[in-house]
């Protein structure tokens, strides 16, 4: 009985070891967690995070794809992200996988699917298996977990903060519960907030979402729902890895704010990419009464109870920015530099520590910590007016040629005469008129199939494709080439149901969802179904997209990318015996037609540079071609040309668009061309708050900011693909290529006496 018994307790010891041991053996385990902690921005990109490794003894080849788990909306569903990984033996990886949130909301739930080449236990979250495929939901634990969606868009200014919770900001983005006399609270349409104190121009109060900088994405892409990025106690070694902070620095290198606070917590090694980024270096702390920074935001007396508290003051030196405010004895407050498209803000102060503020000030703040992306609001700054719809007809060519009229009624009247005379005649010459049951629908179905087959010949017997892209170049932060920041809207007719394939070779790139559907402007819920399609991240980032265009219908894909070129388009202000000069040189492998200048309140004509083309404008305005306007986001339009100081605007007219389209198009490409604002070109009459329009201008379309802020812009457009970019380029029916150069600030703006040019009529 002894034996028996000691192999009964020897197997009650085994049991919970074999139970474990799955659990122990080797494996490959991945991690997701979606979006941003704090908010999340329709229509935008962000990421999907992933930190992959492997416990196996061989080499490991995984598989990802995520994709909506919802099929009833373009945007959300059937449009899924796929990328692979390769294991060493005990490898770890990270990686972001930029993906797209619907269009109107994220509040879908996201699936992984996770495949391997050999058998494997694969674990994600609380979700293991045994085998070569796991699917689950992102970012969750059992069941499927949404974004954290905050609604960035309540705001026309959104901000993410970098490196610490939004706690002591939220201050920055209420309207007071009682009123302020003096200050005028205004709510715009969807729930803008705006502020505006008696005197001064109007403001909108920001919306923030929180960016842990120990999982920030590594793709500048993923920052596009922000207008701004706000970092207080800056301290590059919290990221993991350099393309975290490369991130960070390109999403102000394409177009984006980037905002630091110099406080004492700051650790900022002296040659790191972000010491070289900020426009100044940190000597040390003093400090100053709350209520003396205040003013000096303000620009004179501070007319709130910022209090006499001391405020830890950096200590700036080799200032090699603008100083934009500074304190009464002169002291550096606001300094900032150009960063390629966008803009690197030094902030001596925490912007925490001004709390107890007066509402009045409020705005004040506000304009100097984030300038023009502060307000004054569209509808109080005369934005342009207009809409998308002679490019959304652009993108939908009208592969479809109508069949002749004639052709048309002579089938029906057939059809009619098949189906009612000539039946009837026939079966009663036979005594059969009980067999029309059968002739009948025998007939209309031989109609049928008959001009289905029919149609092929006589309209849309072949596939067509039509672009606009928009292409924007700045000088690198380097200085040593140009940053570009492309956006390509690619449209697609089939005839056939056939899929549309396309590859982009920017190495730091993003495919979106089918942005125009045969229903919609914008992918919303009258797109449901048809649209199938799956982007393939390759190991070096480049995405190449499948598209199911359903039969006889059409859809555009919209990609957006960046990458860094020897220069391109380049310009700079020198100074001659004769005066200063505007020289802009064409450095792309195309001629530009129609270039012009448009520098703060001024445009000036060059007309077509041919590659490599050299072309010095004079900046006294007694001596040069400038043309007075009343600035970029307020140009005027007599005799109805919104642009008239275009020489030819009818040469941004898309080749091959029909005549009674040949107007719109061409008002739409100038306007498009010229870096008019795109935050309301999608928008009704007294609608500048377009949420869909706001999307599309922090995707790459709107250069007003930069203009306002007075950096010329440089216009203009190209008859094919200028950088080698784009696919399709000699398989488009009609095409549009906009290219744009932001040059850096510089001092002789010839915008010297607009109100006197403005009294001329010039």
């Amino acid at each position: 009985m002894r034996f028996p018994r000691a192999a009964a307790a020897a197997a009650a010891l085994l049991l919970p070891l074999l139970a474990a041991a799955p659990a122990a053996r080797a494996d490959v385990t991945v991690t997701s967690m979606l979006g941003f902690d704090g908010g999340s921005s329709s229509g935008c990109t962000t990421p999907i995070r992933l930190e992959v490794s492997s416990s196996e003894p061989a080499p490991v080849r995984c598989r990802i794809r995520v994709s909506p788990a919802r099929g009833d909306m373009v945007g959300r569903a059937g449009f899924g992200t796929e990328t692979e990984v390769f294991l060493a033996p005990g490898a770890r990886k990270r990686l972001t996988v930029p993906v797209l949130s619907g269009a109107f909301s994220f509040d879908g739930e996201w699936r992984i699917r996770i495949e391997t080449d050999v058998p494997v236990l694969l674990r994600h979250g609380t979700s293991f298996r045994e085998g070569r495929s796991l699917e689950d939901s992102v970012g969750a634990v059992g069941a499927g977990q949404a974004v954290p969606s905050t609604p960035l868009e309540s705001s026309l200014l959104t901000v993410g903060v970098l490196g610490a919770p939004t706690g002591g900001l939220h201050w920055l983005g209420e309207i007071p519960e009682e009123p302020v006399p003096g200050v005028v609270e205004k709510r715009q349409w969807r729930g803008t907030r705006l502020l505006a104190p008696g005197g001064r121009d109007s403001v909108t109060l920001p919306s923030f979402g929180g960016v842990d900088a120990a999982a920030a994405p590594d793709s500048w892409l993923c920052y596009e729902g922000f207008d701004a990025l706000l970092w207080i106690d800056p301290d590059p070694d919290a990221m993991k890895d350099a393309a975290e902070l490369d991130a960070v620095l390109g999403h102000a290198a394409h177009g984006g704010i980037l905002v630091v606070a110099l406080t004492p917590g700051s650790r900022v090694p002296a040659g790191s990419p972000l010491a070289r980024a900020i426009p100044a270096t940190l000597l040390g702390h003093d400090d100053a009464p709350a209520d003396a920074i205040v003013a000096g935001l303000a620009g004179g007396a501070a007319r709130g109870a910022a209090g006499k508290n001391r405020v830890p003051l950096a200590r700036l030196g080799e200032v090699r920015g603008r100083v934009l405010r500074t304190l009464a004895d002169g002291r550096p407050l606001v300094v900032a530099a150009d960063h390629g498209l966008g803009t690197v803000v030094l902030l001596a102060f925490d912007p925490r520590e001004l709390s107890s503020s007066g509402i009045q000030d409020r705005a004040a703040i506000l304009l100097a910590v984030f300038g023009r992306a502060a307000g004054p609001a569209p509808e109080e700054d005369g934005y342009l007016q207009t809409n998308l719809t002679a490019v959304i007809g652009h993108l939908r060519k009208r592969f479809m040629t109508p069949p002749p009229l004639g052709l048309l009624v002579l089938g029906l009247a057939v059809y009619v005469l098949a189906i009612g005379p000539v039946d009837y005649l026939v079966l009663k010459r036979r005594g059969k008129l009980r067999r029309t049951v059968v002739t009948f629908p025998a007939i209309v179905a031989a109609f049928t199939l008959l001009a289905w087959g029919a149609s092929f010949l006589l309209f849309g017997g072949a596939a067509g494709k039509a672009r606009v892209a928009f292409l924007d170049f700045a000088t690198s932060p380097a200085g040593d080439a140009d940053v570009v920041r492309g956006l390509d809207l690619l449209g697609s007719y089939s005839p056939t149901g056939n899929n549309l394939d396309a590859a982009w070779d920017a190495p730091r790139s993003v495919v979106a969802f089918p942005w125009l559907g045969s229903g919609s402007s914008w992918g919303g819920p009258g797109e449901s179904g048809g649209a199938e399609g799956l982007v393939t991240l390759a190991p070096d980032g480049r995405p190449s997209v499948s598209v199911e265009v359903p039969l006889r219908s059409h859809r555009t894909v919209q990609a957006r990318f960046s990458t860094e070129v020897p220069a391109a388009l380049g310009g700079a202000v020198r100074r001659r015996e004769g005066g200063a000069v505007l020289e802009v040189v064409n450095g792309l492998r195309l001629p530009v037609h129609e270039v012009h200048v448009v520098w703060g309140e001024s445009a000036a004509v060059i007309g077509e540079m041919a590659a490599g083309d050299r072309v010095a404008i004079p900046l006294d305005a007694a001596a040069a071609p400038w043309r007075g306007v009343r600035g970029i986001g307020t140009l005027p339009a007599p005799l109805g040309s919104p642009f008239s100081f275009f020489a030819d605007a009818d040469a941004f007219a898309p080749r091959g668009d029909a005549e009674e389209d040949f107007q719109a198009a061409r008002v739409s490409m100038a306007r498009a061309a010229a870096g008019a604002s795109f935050a309301s070109l999608l928008a009704e009459e007294g609608r500048t708050g377009s949420r869909m329009a706001r999307v599309l201008a922090r995707q790459g379309l709107d250069l007003s900011r930069q203009a306002v802020e007075g950096r010329p812009v440089v216009v203009g457009w190209c008859d094919g693909d200028p950088l080698g970019v784009l696919p399709f380029d000699g398989d488009v029916a009609s095409s549009v290529v906009v290219v744009r150069r932001v040059l850096p600030h510089a001092e002789g703006s010839p915008a010297a006496a607009p109100a006197k040019r403005r009294k001329e009529g010039r």
